[in-house]
């Protein structure tokens, strides 16, 4: 996201997880940066997951290219 949009507060969950992260600037939309958002646990079977904004949106929340989960074995 740009500087002018940067600050929003995405919202990922599944079932009653819940993770929120504030959206950084890369400072330019032609730039991807892999991040890490935490962390979210999740029992053995199927979920649904969603991704979306938590509050108002300045202009646009985030240029999302994907979303990886990595299982975490403990």
């Amino acid at each position: 996201a740009l500087p002018a949009s940067a600050g929003g507060t995405i919202l990922f969950e599944s079932g009653a997880e819940r993770l929120e992260k504030q959206v950084p600037s890369t400072g330019s939309w032609d730039v991807y940066k892999q991040q890490s958002f935490g962390t979210i646990k999740l029992k053995k079977g199927i979920h649904h997951f969603a991704a979306r904004s938590q509050g108002k949106i300045n202009g646009a929340l985030i240029d999302l290219k994907s979303i990886r989960l990595i299982r975490i074995i403990e």
